[in-house]
């Protein structure tokens, strides 16, 4: 009885370490997205296979940047643009989709530690400035949502068969450049047993590469160049006009 308990016991102290070895075959459909002009947004999926039943759930990332919220403020009658709070560093881009929705799957440590739902993301202020508070927290959240930069999909991941899974992201037009990083997490009892991250790079190519060059490089020949531009098309406009007038 002494040895089956010893037994016992050994066989459970292995099981987490057996769960860590699981592994997630999976990838990404391009590791590369060109934005040019007239590009309106695009799809991306991840793919992959399972050695065991579980759940799936899928976040994709887009790189840190600042999020500045205007809050409209009512002075003398009229609306206008009150201080503006800013948040740093948000992702610029933040889906998550899974095989159920994320509380079936996962339990509140896990939730929280890989940032399954939109409600665990955090948004810190810039330079850790106060708290911030819930109607901040919820109006950025909503300005993303409308922008599709934020992005929720329950059941967005597609299993078939208990051994291949498919999850597609819609990638807006006004996603932001720069490297996104795609999380893949497998699930077993509410836990995450195994992860993996691929990448994929979103980058202007033709004119729009130049632009977005010149923007980031040179900002006060860019200001230059797009001040000469608006007056040459205005006075182009005006010309056309007075001729066909």
């Amino acid at each position: 009885m002494k040895r089956f308990l010893i037994a016992l016991l050994i066989v459970l102290a292995s099981v987490p370490a057996l769960a860590r070895t699981e592994k997630v075959v999976a990838d990404v459909s391009s590791n590369f997205v060109a934005v040019s002009v007239g590009f309106n947004g695009t799809t991306m999926l991840i793919f992959g296979a399972l050695k065991i039943p579980a759940d799936v759930a899928v976040i994709i990332e887009g790189p840190p940047a600042r999020a500045i919220l205007r809050p409209k403020v009512k002075k003398t009658g009229i609306w206008i643009n009150g201080r503006p709070t800013v948040f740093e560093p948000v992702p610029g881009f933040y889906a998550i989709a899974s095989s159920k929705p994320v509380e079936d799957v996962a339990d509140a440590e896990s939730v929280a530690r890989y940032g399954l739902n939109l409600a665990s993301l955090h948004l810190p202020l810039k330079g850790g400035e106060g708290e911030t508070k819930p109607s901040w927290r919820a109006a950025l959240l909503e300005t993303r949502k409308a922008q599709r930069l934020f992005q929720e999909k329950p059941s967005g991941v597609r299993i078939t068969g208990n051994s291949l899974f498919r999850a597609d992201f819609d990638l807006p037009a006004d996603m932001p450049i720069g490297m996104y990083m795609a999380h893949i997490y497998l699930l077993k009892n509410k836990k995450v047993i195994a992860e993996q991250t691929s990448s994929f790079t979103v980058a202007p190519v033709g004119i729009e590469a130049s632009l977005y060059n010149l923007a980031h490089t040179r900002p006060f020949s860019y200001a230059l160049l797009a001040l000469a531009l608006s007056l040459g098309l205005g006075g182009a406009g005006a010309y056309v006009f007075r001729r066909s007038s």
